[in-house]
């Protein structure tokens, strides 16, 4: 059985019938709560990369999964630009 990863993860605490609605702007209090209560070691480096890329369609390669747990933490705090 293959472990969840963080999409999913986010998808299934934030009752997301299905990934897409991850983008919906009115889950991101709802996704902020959730990853303020994730340990970064919790998911792969891939994962926080993938969600990143998937939250900011932008690819860039991240440090370390703290920091990117801390920069989608700011994202969905409204302290980046969505």
């Amino acid at each position: 059985m293959a472990e969840q990863g963080l999409l999913d993860f986010l998808a299934e605490k934030s009752r997301c019938a299905d990934l897409s609605e991850l983008r919906d702007r009115q889950k991101d209090r709802e996704i902020s709560r959730i990853l303020k209560k994730i340990d970064a070691e919790s998911f792969s480096t891939r994962d926080w990369q993938d969600a990143l890329e998937y939250f900011t369609n932008v690819r860039e390669e991240i440090q370390d999964k703290k920091s990117a747990k801390a920069y989608l933490e700011a994202y969905f705090s409204g302290k980046y630009s969505k």
